[in-house]
């Protein structure tokens, strides 16, 4: 009877042992899933957050193509491009209006991400596309240089200065004795490059086969304010919309215009003073709509030296008279007036004018960042940026969506 109670507490605690064991072994395997299911849901949100980073850089890259006259396609489906442990591709579509769709997808582990970017094209104003242009005439004297740099490179040093400038006219270029055009010099239809002897073009001399229009001025309406007299101190005008009867800084005088501002001046003097903008926040619009007189030692220009952030718009048909010893960065679009350089005035930006005359020893530097909208721009601007979802994906791929 013992030896059978025995037995018996012996099997019951080997079946409690037993229970127990399997229940910790189970807890074990919960536990393990557990682990592991939350293990693979990090790694999975870590591979989309990579493949999102992926896909975007690759957008970024299609940009730089496609802002350097590519078609902004990288790789393909069946030819993918790797980087940081996954690979990626970009398809470029033209969906007209001037606007191209480009699709990144990227793919990292099991993780695939697809974001699209539409561009469109903004085509430079005209006043930003020459060194110089004058839409009667070009004279340039002996002794001239004009060229090309780079803003957006950094200042106008050796490695900086380029031959990308373009002297356009929709009638003759006359180049006289030791003149330089590092570019290239087109002429009106039927009219043609003159160039003296020891005067040099770099690029192509050719005539165009078609006029160039110079677009009208469009005058801001701002009530004005009277005189603007500056003498001898220096001043900060900040940013806003004016309008002055007359504009004088005075020699020694030093005036810095906060960006983003435009001025209508029914008359510029500047004597041998400084005119300075700060366009951080944007950019400074001139507006001239009588005489423009820059005399001898005037500095003018955006203090970050990008000639783009300042355009002087002149729509009067009195001469303009850049004086020698001018050194300054802006633009210069007067469409009804005659531009001088005197001799000595160096200009960093560019002149497009009705006629244009630069007198001996005068330079201008074109900006060649200009010509693709100005500094900073680049003739793309992103419109649309959004992820996509593969349905999404598969209704552009039919054609039911851009």
């Amino acid at each position: 009877m013992h030896h059978q109670k025995a037995a018996r507490e012996r099997g019951t605690a080997l079946f409690i042992a037993v229970y127990i064991t399997m229940l910790v072994f189970g807890l074990m395997i919960a536990s393990s899933s557990i682990s592991l299911g939350s293990y693979n849901s990090h790694r999975s949100s870590v591979e989309r957050t990579r493949a999102h980073f992926l896909a975007d850089a690759g957008l970024s890259d299609a940009l730089v193509n496609l802002r350097s006259g590519g078609t902004g396609a990288i790789g393909s489906a069946g030819y993918q491009a790797a980087y940081g442990g996954g690979t990626f591709w970009v398809e470029a579509t033209d969906i007209g209006d001037g606007r191209t769709s480009l699709i990144s997808t990227a793919d990292i582990g099991t993780e695939r991400v697809l974001i699209q970017m539409i561009t469109e094209s903004e085509d430079s104003p005209l006043h930003l596309q020459y060194g110089l242009f004058g839409d009667e005439g070009v004279l340039i004297d002996s002794g001239c240089l004009v060229n090309s740099y780079d803003s957006t490179a950094g200042g106008y040093v050796g490695w900086n200065m380029g031959s990308d400038a373009h002297v356009g006219s929709n009638h003759g270029i006359e180049i006289k004795t030791g003149s330089k055009i590092a570019g290239d010099a087109t002429a009106g239809p039927g009219d043609k490059v003159s160039t003296e002897y020891g005067s040099t073009v770099t690029g192509t001399s050719s005539s165009a086969s078609e006029l160039v229009e110079l677009p009208a001025i469009d005058v801001p309406a701002i009530p004005s304010s009277g005189s603007y007299i500056l003498s001898n101190k220096s001043k900060t005008l900040p940013s806003g919309d004016y309008h002055f009867s007359s504009f004088y800084v005075e020699s020694g005088a030093r005036l810095t215009v906060t960006g983003p501002a435009t001025l209508v001046l029914d008359e510029v003097f500047l004597s041998g003073s400084r005119f300075f903008c700060d366009t951080t926040n944007g950019p400074v619009k001139v507006y001239c709509t009588g005489k423009v007189s820059i005399e001898s030692g005037s500095r003018w220009g955006p203090l970050n030296k990008n000639p783009s952030d300042l355009v002087f718009l002149i729509s009067s048909k009195d001469d303009v008279l850049i004086a020698s010893g001018s050194d300054s960065y802006g633009v210069f679009y007067a469409p009804n007036a005659k531009v001088i350089l005197e001799s000595g005035s160096d200009i960093f930006g560019g002149v497009t004018a009705k006629e244009i005359e630069m007198q001996s020893g005068s330079d201008v530097h074109w900006d060649s960042s200009m010509g693709d909208g100005g500094a900073g721009g680049d003739g793309h601007q992103v419109v649309l940026w959004r992820v996509l979802s593969a349905a999404e994906k598969k209704l552009i791929d039919h054609g039911y969506a851009d």
